[in-house]
């Protein structure tokens, strides 16, 4: 895998479960504890750190720069954030766009393909959807157990893929 530092920032990926072989982390990027980033997901921490708490995922062909991604959070199949903040308990839908100084808050739902422009705070326990991207209910309980019960299937996945591909 790619780690390529930026005028003396180096990814910090220690406590990472599994980074894939073709992902490609670019200076300032921090992953936490149990975190795994999957094939062909570009982290870029050229002008901005990005920093992944705990126990998240950024799934295949995902397009991360300079942004913060909270405890427990999915982000989907090419997925693109720039310069935002992703909650804890988040889920990005595949394919979803959220552009500068957008913040995501806890417990939240961007639905696939939807694109939230620069600027706009998703509440709390809300799932968004659309060009541009509107509240469109309240998340549910189970909304948020699917999210739980998605990342225990990847963190299990990650696991086998770290002794598979011996990382």
């Amino acid at each position: 895998m790619p780690l390529i530092p930026y005028k003396n920032r180096s990814p910090n990926i220690d406590k990472a479960i599994f980074i894939a072989s073709n992902a490609t982390l670019v200076g300032q990027v921090t992953l936490m504890r149990g975190v795994s980033i999957w094939f062909g997901a570009v982290l870029k921490g050229d002008s901005k750190e990005v920093f992944i708490d705990e126990n998240s995922a950024v799934l295949e062909n995902c397009f991360v720069e300079g942004s913060t991604i909270g405890k427990e959070s999915l982000i989907s199949h090419g997925a693109i954030l720039h310069s935002c903040n992703i909650g804890n308990n988040v889920l990005v839908g595949i394919g979803a766009i959220i552009l500068d100084n957008v913040k995501i808050c806890d417990n939240s739902i961007v639905a696939a393909g939807s694109v939230i422009p620069p600027g706009i705070k998703v509440a709390e326990g809300t799932v968004v959807a659309g060009v541009p991207a509107k509240t469109i209910r309240k998340v549910k309980e189970e909304d948020i157990t699917n999210i739980k019960n998605s990342l225990k299937t990847i963190r299990e996945k990650a696991l086998v893929y770290s002794r598979v591909l011996n990382i």
